[in-house]
């Protein structure tokens, strides 16, 4: 019954024009020539319809560095790539009710993906952010509501995958407190992160994501209204348990968020039950000088101890700043983000199912307790940005550099090369982390890329 969503919303989707076509007059049954020039108003004149959406080629190469799990299996360059396409359109009726919907369809392979699926490493994910660059994860619809995900092909080098990424409908009423309503997949966004985001709980992007057009859409309730004294969000996400297909109240999510400036200051107060934990947090965001800062915290009350923890802390306090230097705008920001449920022995981390269970869910992505990153952007000219991203494991220490350029071809074309650096030493983050018993470490692929986008 699930599989039949999909199709009932492709149906949807294409009654989408025919709903927002203007209503045609019938001149034969006009009774006097003043009725039949006069356009006579109909409800149907208060649709408006907007579609878009981008063509995305990505392409890779990539060096395994030797005793590497992937370096252990070739010591050629792995290539790999993905086309994407998503079609978005969005209708209107007045200021009042609003209709969603957005549809991918992906086609993903290569030296990475076959040398995952022969190791073990495969297999698709529920929830990763990092999905779809050529590293043999797929999304798939195993926890969430309705089943809008489906396969064409798939196999050891590649797979083509169609789904809808948003698909609600919105309410906002005209008076009362209650300022929206939406109901169905869609993505909500709390938190004041820019690499990391601990109070974004529902499919935060990678710190690593340099690609941000979009979040994964959950099949949510979200409402926003107007508590009098500080704005209010609440969030419902329902869920499927992966191996039964049942909706159960343990693996779902309900939760809400309070919004108030006060003293130049604006406050985040959040409370939430997210699966069988219990989170609260608090965040702040404000200006000291000509330069912007923000912080979010949030303590997690564990359902299971991990290593001898019954919650721990996550903390992101950052802050960024334009300027202009040599006659080229520049802007740039930094970031630290402490995470007490992790520690520098990653072993035992990649043992704890406390911690791989969250690391699978997608809400967690790094295994160090604290970490430095910045962001550098230099406008070299009017259609051409440079970039240089920093992550660094300040308990090895280990790091990540992204360096890249964007340059803005024409209006809707868009060319984006960039490169994956590791750097550290055996047994750290980015150097090489070796699990217990293993002839292999982790160490990611340092690479090179590009994304050619086209959005219309």
């Amino acid at each position: 019954m699930r599989g039949r969503a999909g199709l009932l919303c492709a149906a949807l989707l294409c009654l989408l024009p025919t709903l927002a076509a203007p209503a045609r007059a019938d001149d034969a049954t006009s009774t006097n020539a003043t009725e039949t020039a006069e356009e006579r108003p109909s409800w149907l004149d208060g649709f408006e319809l907007e579609w878009g959406g981008h063509a995305k080629l990505y392409g890779s190469m990539g060096y395994a560095h030797p005793g590497s799990i992937l370096g252990q299996q070739t010591d050629d360059l792995l290539f790999d790539g993905q086309a994407e396409l998503r079609l978005k359109a969005n209708l209107y009726y007045e200021d009042w009710a609003a209709f969603e919907v957005h549809h991918e369809t992906f086609f993903v392979g290569g030296d990475t993906r076959h040398i995952s699926s022969q190791t073990g490493g495969g297999s698709s994910s529920g929830g990763s952010a990092t999905r779809g660059l050529g590293l043999g994860g797929a999304v798939n619809d195993d926890r969430r509501l309705m089943d809008l995900t489906y396969f064409i092909e798939e196999n050891d080098d590649y797979y083509i995958q169609q789904r809808f990424d948003r698909l609600n409908i919105s309410l906002m009423p005209r008076s009362g407190p209650v300022r929206m309503v939406r109901l169905g997949r869609q993505a909500v966004t709390w938190g004041n992160g820019f690499l990391f985001n601990p109070m974004d709980l529902l499919n935060p992007f990678a710190p690593t994501d340099v690609i941000r057009d979009y979040k994964l859409g959950d099949d949510m309730a979200y409402v926003h209204a107007d508590a009098g004294f500080a704005d209010l969000e609440l969030v419902g996400v329902p869920r499927r348990d992966p191996d039964s297909g049942e909706v159960r109240w343990e693996d779902a999510s309900v939760g809400g968020k309070l919004h108030r400036r006060l003293g130049g200051i604006e406050w985040d107060i959040m409370a939430a039950k997210h699966y069988e934990d219990f989170v609260l947090g608090l965040g702040a965001t404000g200006y000291l000088g000509s330069a912007a800062w923000r912080t979010s915290a949030t303590w997690t009350f564990l359902h299971e101890q991990s290593r001898n923890r019954d919650g721990y802390l996550s903390f992101v306090a950052n802050m960024d700043y334009s300027w202009v230097w040599f006659g080229k705008n520049w802007y740039g920001y930094a970031e630290v983000y402490l995470n007490t449920l992790a520690d520098t022995k990653y072993a035992a981390t990649l043992e704890d199912p406390v911690y791989t269970e969250r690391l699978a869910r997608g809400e967690l992505f790094t295994l160090g307790p604290i970490y430095a990153a910045s962001t550098v952007n230099v406008e070299l000219h009017p259609l051409v940005n440079a970039y240089v991203t920093a992550i660094v494991n300040a308990a090895d220490p280990s790091a990540l550099f992204q360096p890249r350029v964007v340059w803005s071809i024409d209006d809707n074309l868009e060319l984006l090369v960039g490169a994956n650096i590791t750097a550290g030493g055996k047994n750290t983050e980015y150097g090489g982390i070796v699990p217990s018993g293993a002839d292999y470490d982790l160490r990611p692929p340092d690479s090179v890329y590009c994304w050619l986008s086209f959005y219309f």
